[in-house]
């Protein structure tokens, strides 16, 4: 399990997806994408351990008012988002484009599905 402070995440990115704005920041080498907020550090490590445990890499970042939640994106995505934000300065925002949006309900798994089905749909917005 990795526990990283909120200082140590620059620089975090925005993307659209059909179900809205989603944070992404990319780290030792991978691209993760909030899935959960918390007030409690405790209550996002207990989440951490859980998807530890079945199977899923991911990582909690101590913020200031509490604690959110990353899960690592698909090695896939992590090369097309990786190629497209090495060229874009902190802040950027990134455009997820599908010519059919989901209609499912939003949850991690879904976005993650999303962004692994539809590589080709992201391009940089200007």
């Amino acid at each position: 399990m990795l526990i990283i402070l909120n200082t140590e995440i620059e620089p975090v990115f925005n993307v659209s997806t059909p179900w809205g704005d989603e944070k992404l920041i990319y780290l030792l080498d991978h691209m993760y994408v909030q899935t959960e907020t918390y007030k409690l550090i405790d209550d996002a490590i207990a989440d951490c351990q859980r998807d530890l445990h079945s199977g899923f890499n991911s990582i909690v970042v101590n913020e200031k008012e509490g604690a959110s939640l990353w899960c690592v994106l698909p090695k896939m995505v992590n090369i097309n988002l990786h190629k497209m934000t090495t060229a874009l300065d902190k802040q950027e925002t990134i455009a997820l484009e599908s010519a059919s949006p989901a209609k499912r309900t939003k949850s991690w798994l879904n976005l993650v599905m999303h962004l692994t089905q539809n590589p080709n749909d992201l391009m940089a917005v200007h």
